[in-house]
C-alpha cells in the first residue's frame, strides 16, 4: 500500500513539475513585467517635473517682465493658480448656503470634510500645505450654515491677511 502511494506521489510530482516550473516563469516574468512598469512609472514622472520646472521658468520669466506680482509668492503656476483660486474661494463661501439648517452629526462632518478636501486637493501645493497648518490650529466648525460661513469667511481673511492682500469682506458673527 505504500509503494503505491509513492509510486502515486511520484508521477504527480513527474507529471507536475512542468506545471510548476511554468508557474515560477509566469512569475518571474510578472515580476520583469512591475519593475519595467514602475521604471517607465518614474521616466514619465521625471519628464513631467522637467515640463513643469521647464514652465516655471517661462513664467517667472513672463511675470517678471510684466511686474505683475504672484498671488502666492512660492506658486508655481501662478495666472492658472490665480484664477482657480477666485473660483474655489467663491465655491467654498457658496457651499454653507446648500446646507441644512439644523444638520445631523453625519452632515456636520461630511461638510467639515468637503472643506478640508478642498484646500488638501488645490492646484498649489504650498498653498494646501498653509491651509491645512490653518485647519489644525482653527478646526472646521460646520456645526450650522452660519458657524461654517463664518470660519470660511474667517479662513479666507488670514489667508489675505498672510499674502499681504486688503481685507474685502469683514466676517459677521
Amino acid at each position: 500500500m505504500s509503494t503505491q502511494i509513492l509510486q502515486v506521489i511520484g508521477t504527480a510530482i513527474k507529471e507536475g513539475a512542468p506545471i510548476l516550473i511554468n508557474i515560477a516563469n509566469g512569475y518571474a516574468k510578472e515580476k520583469e513585467l512591475v519593475k519595467a512598469q514602475e521604471a517607465q512609472r518614474l521616466a514619465l514622472a521625471d519628464m513631467k517635473t522637467a515640463i513643469i520646472d521647464q514652465g516655471y521658468g517661462r513664467l517667472q520669466a513672463a511675470s517678471a517682465a510684466s511686474g505683475r506680482k504672484r498671488a502666492c509668492p512660492t506658486c508655481r503656476i501662478s495666472s492658472v493658480s490665480k484664477s482657480l483660486g477666485r473660483k474655489m474661494w467663491s465655491h467654498m463661501h457658496s457651499v454653507p448656503d446648500t446646507m441644512p439648517d439644523d444638520p445631523t452629526i453625519e452632515v456636520k462632518q461630511r461638510y467639515a470634510r468637503y472643506i478640508e478636501s478642498m484646500v488638501t486637493n488645490m492646484v498649489c501645493k504650498d498653498c494646501s500645505v498653509h491651509g491645512l497648518d490653518y485647519i489644525k490650529q482653527n478646526p472646521v466648525d460646520a456645526s450650522s450654515p452660519a458657524a461654517l460661513s463664518l470660519w470660511v469667511c474667517t479662513f479666507h481673511n488670514a489667508t489675505r491677511s498672510a499674502l499681504h492682500q486688503p481685507i474685502t469682506h469683514p466676517c459677521k458673527a
